[in-house]
């Protein structure tokens, strides 16, 4: 004699039997001891708990590539280990005589050779916020994002801006004599100021580009380019702009044998494994 609880699991109650079995005559006798169900309110859809662990995982990605950023920095000798372990107050201890990296980005492009301070200032920023990159979303907001992208990056590219982000800092320039205050970065429910990946990658490398034969940071030109290409490589993950593959959904089909047995083309996998009916088939 065994006792076995069944469930019956719906979107918004759940259903409960415990059954009591036992054998007579060589036959399985089913003695129900009690059954009753709970009915929620509401049906909870877990989307809730969906976005905030998809925003869990954005965030780790995010902070594992800004740690690894952090390391090429130390590997060429451009910034000391405790960039690395106590970012925060290695930034606030950098010695600058301009908080604003807009200034100096564009101070480097005209041919100002910076400080290693400056330059660990002026680059990082650029690195850990690498810029919109759309990969098939299908977010709302998409269509407003993407228009802010083009409309920025046509004036870039018919202006013959020496970098991107000076589609944004010319903007503040002009308001100046207006006594108004444009921000740089967008605002909440404001994408206009938004500049896509490609961009973000150019600018940072003109700007390091800028300081190739600046011997306080780089021995020899090649060093800058070999710094450049270990920070922009997609190859490697947890760089800068690496991008994970989309998920294969190849796992989650299967054959459909009725259908192949009049396609002419062969066997296509046609079957999504998520439904209960083709989960229960493939078991048996």
């Amino acid at each position: 004699m065994r006792k076995v609880l069944g469930l019956d699991i719906g979107s918004n109650s759940i259903g409960f039997s415990l059954l009591e079995l036992s054998e007579k005559d060589n036959k399985i006798v089913f003695n129900e001891l009690v059954s009753n169900s709970i009915i929620f309110s509401e049906p909870n859809d877990a989307s809730d708990r969906r976005e905030a662990r998809g925003s869990r995982r954005r965030n780790q990605r995010k902070s594992a590539r800004n740690k690894n950023t952090r390391k090429s920095y130390v590997d060429f000798n451009i910034a000391n280990p405790n960039f690395v372990t106590d970012t925060t107050n290695y930034l606030n201890s950098l010695s600058i005589s301009n908080n604003d990296v807009y200034d100096l980005r564009e101070n480097a492009i005209s041919g100002k050779l910076l400080t290693k301070d400056e330059f660990i200032f002026s680059t990082y920023s650029i690195l850990t916020d690498r810029g919109y990159n759309n990969m098939f979303s299908t977010s709302s907001e998409d269509g407003a994002i993407n228009e802010a992208v083009s409309k920025n990056k046509q004036e870039y590219l018919s202006k013959s801006y020496q970098i991107p982000t000076m589609v944004l800092t010319t903007k503040r320039k002009e308001s100046e004599s207006q006594f108004q205050n444009i921000p740089i970065r967008n605002k909440k429910d404001s994408y206009e100021n938004s500049l896509d990946r490609d961009m973000h990658k150019e600018e940072f490398q003109k700007v390091v580009m800028s300081q190739a034969n600046n011997k306080a940071i780089f021995a020899t030109p090649l060093e800058c380019e070999k710094f450049i290409e270990a920070i922009v490589s997609e190859e490697d993950i947890n760089t800068p702009f690496y991008q994970r593959p989309l998920k294969s959904f190849e796992s989650m089909v299967e054959y459909c044998t009725f259908y192949n047995k009049y396609n002419p083309n062969g066997k296509e996998k046609r079957i999504p494994l998520a439904n209960i009916k083709n989960i229960e088939i493939t078991l048996r």
